[in-house]
């Protein structure tokens, strides 16, 4: 899933389909400058209504999906949390993971589980990570 959904991949995606077509907002966004395009500059460009870039985050919902329906149908988890940058433009990728995940997986696992960002966001891993240094230390 970090190949396709994270916030680098969408970066990615997004660099190299700019590269060749430069009418997209996620050009306009960057300057002009490609060393510019991040996962943040594709959210504005998509929440300024830019095709290409909702198209970027409809495939990196629709990847998420499939990735978390495996895991669903392994673990039958009560709920998945979706960390990280992304995670501030979940909605923009909701409907299409949820989607998918409803088509690949079976009714009785995904009926009551949740999916939600998580309550750090992007300071989730730095946050666990001096968790666990303090626990050492106490």
């Amino acid at each position: 899933m970090q190949a396709y959904a994270s916030g680098t991949a969408i970066a990615q995606i997004a660099l190299e389909n700019v590269a060749y077509l430069r009418t997209s907002r996620i050009w306009e966004l960057s300057g002009g400058n490609v060393d510019r395009i991040d996962c943040l500059t594709v959210e504005k460009a998509a929440r300024a209504s830019d095709k290409l870039a909702a198209e970027i985050w409809r495939q990196a919902g629709e990847r998420l999906g499939h990735g978390i329906s495996v895991l669903l149908q392994l673990f039958d988890p009560e709920a998945v949390i979706i960390g990280g940058g992304v995670s501030k433009a979940m909605d923009l990728f909701r409907e299409p993971m949820e989607r998918v995940i409803r088509e690949h997986t079976y009714e009785l696992i995904s009926k009551n589980m949740r999916i939600v960002p998580a309550e750090l966001g992007q300071d989730a891993g730095v946050v666990g990570a001096a968790m666990i240094a303090l626990r050492d230390i106490i």
